[in-house]
């Protein structure tokens, strides 16, 4: 059964009559000062977003870059001579230059790492 301010229409509970009734001017330039505040907030992160994104260029990581594809050809390069049948100080040369070149890209990755830290 319907309540007679259902079957007028008017409704009388605070919560309703609180909706329409307009702010008061303190109360518009707070929460327009809290809007541009999280507006603010909002584009520091996403510029925050748009750098952590994109790496920096490191002359440290292309030469680790570089380090690791020469350390790579040497290796191969020293497992081909072992199936032709090199001498075994040609193949120890290669495999140490292998070992250099790899500890070289191992330590600009290092380099890389401390820089970003």
């Amino acid at each position: 059964m319907l309540t007679n301010d259902q079957k007028s229409g008017v409704s009388t509970s605070p919560a309703k009559a609180d909706e329409k009734r307009p702010l008061p001017p303190d109360d518009e330039a707070t929460l327009r000062r809290m809007e541009r505040l999280l507006g603010e907030i909002r584009n520091v992160m996403e510029t925050r977003a748009r750098e952590d994104a994109h790496q920096e260029f490191s002359p440290a990581r292309l030469l680790g870059a570089l380090a690791q594809v020469l350390a790579i050809g040497f290796l191969a390069l020293a497992l081909v001579g072992w199936f032709i049948n090199v001498s075994g100080t040609q193949l120890v040369i290669q495999l140490g230059f292998c070992i250099a070149f790899q500890l070289a890209a191992i330590c600009a990755a290092l380099v890389v790492k401390n820089k970003a830290e």
